[in-house]
């Protein structure tokens, strides 16, 4: 019997050494993706990795043109770096993002891409005459609006480039102030195929009036002023803003919602502090169904940066990890130079008690040799810790909202951020 199971495991012994020494356990392996301004999925211009805290290295795509890599056994921590297409079709305003996380949060991280990809017109005849009181309409659509001080008109837009694209109609009793003020109708169309040059005409009805809401009073700190905003982002790709929806000061007010509005768009709101003195402030938000939608009560509840937060002024600048908060999920920083934006976001698993960040010099890889300020020119940066109700994973995994220049969030419905803000500028030494 021992000859017997001798000769057959000596084999197998043999096989699990070869295995070890040709590599046979790689790590842990993951994919990465990206996705751009629309929600459509994004061809990175170059992607590299680092595990640990070892040297960064060039991940180039397969056959299929997947990237992936394998994080080392033994080692969790890693960070993957996304060069994004130009965010205009001749290439200009370059843009850029990395994450820095664990394995046990994510193998399959999706990186939001400042990207605008291809464009679509839609033209055709707007009239906002059947709802009662009408004076002004809009028309908004993912790339550009078109408007006018009476109840129809012809109407020309830009759209990005998709099979399942939307629109809104807004109705105003004012033809020359068309705000939230003043909005009293509205409806998202949908299924605009919006490929070339498309003809939609858009009609409101008699029933197609706002509803109303009411956005509840919150506290601020002693000194600092505070707002709200609410602001619609449609299943297909419309943003209609809180100029249209509703904002005020934090004594609360009303806000606006339009009639139609389904499970897949997506309502944030936020409720604001902010410092008198400097560029801080504090915030929660909440991404809320259309479905769901109703009266809502927000309020800051995350410390501030510390008074006088900043980097270290150079071309890769390091960032204080430091913010009193013991409960944080991560941070983001984004930063701006000419015609470039980069944003880099650490997870909590990544963090692990370190208390300084340092932006990666990747000018040694192909596709990265350019991605860094000039001397002289001027940095901006923007700093944010931040608080999620969802998993890390879900955080990590999930498709994209962007919020002002540059600032990707995951579209999560019902997600709530906690997030202590700030920025500031220097000139690059």
């Amino acid at each position: 019997m021992k000859k017997i199971l001798g000769g057959a495991l000596a084999p197998l012994f043999i096989l699990a050494l070869l295995l070890a020494a040709c590599g046979g356990n790689p790590g842990t392996k993951v994919t990465v993706r990206a996705d751009g301004l629309w929600g459509q999925a994004a061809r990175p211009q170059a992607v590299a990795f680092q595990a640990g805290d070892g040297e960064w290295t060039r991940v180039w795509p397969d056959k299929n043109g997947d990237y992936t890599f394998y994080v080392p056994a033994g080692e969790k921590r890693y960070g993957v770096a996304v060069k994004c297409s130009g965010m205009l079709p001749m290439g200009a305003f370059g843009s850029g993002v990395t994450y820095f996380l664990t394995t046990d949060e994510s193998t399959a991280p999706l990186l939001p891409c400042f990207s605008l990809g291809p464009m679509a017109e839609v033209k055709g005849t707007a009239n906002v005459a059947a709802v009662a009181g009408a004076a002004g309409l809009d028309v908004e659509a993912s790339l550009s609006s078109d408007d006018s001080g009476t109840t129809s008109m012809s109407y020309e837009v830009e759209v990005a480039e998709g099979a399942d694209r939307d629109l809104a109609l807004l109705a105003f009793n004012n033809g020359s102030t068309m705000d939230s003020s003043t909005l009293i109708g509205g409806r998202i169309f949908r299924g605009v195929n919006a490929v070339g040059v498309v003809d939609k005409d858009l009609t409101l009805a008699a029933g197609d009036t706002v509803i109303n809401h009411d956005f509840a009073a919150f506290s601020v700190p002693a000194g600092w002023s505070g707002h709200y905003d609410v602001s619609l982002y449609t299943a297909g790709g419309v943003m209609v803003d809180s100029e249209m929806l509703g904002k005020g000061s934090n004594s609360g007010g009303a806000y606006h919602t339009l009639p139609g509005s389904g499970a897949d768009d997506l309502y944030w709101a936020d409720a604001t502090a902010t410092s008198g003195s400097d560029n801080r402030s504090v915030t929660q938000a909440r991404l809320i169904p259309g479905d769901t939608v109703g009266d809502i009560s927000l309020a800051p509840a995350i410390d501030p940066f510390p008074s006088g937060y900043a980097p270290t002024a150079a071309a890769f600048p390091s960032f204080s990890l430091s913010h009193p908060d013991g409960d944080l999920s991560g941070y983001m920083f984004v930063t701006f130079w000419p015609y470039t934006i980069w944003s880099y976001t650490l997870s909590k698993g990544w963090i692990a008690g370190r208390t300084q960040f340092t932006v990666p010099d990747l000018t040694g890889l192909v596709g990265f040799e350019d991605v860094f300020p000039r001397k002289g020119e001027e940095y901006k940066w923007f700093a944010s810790a931040f608080k999620a109700s969802v998993s890390m994973q879900s955080y990590l995994e999930a498709g994209h909202l962007f919020f002002d220049f540059g600032f990707g969030l995951p579209r999560l419905p019902g997600m709530t951020i906690d997030a202590a803000l700030t920025q500031g500028d220097f000139t690059t030494p």
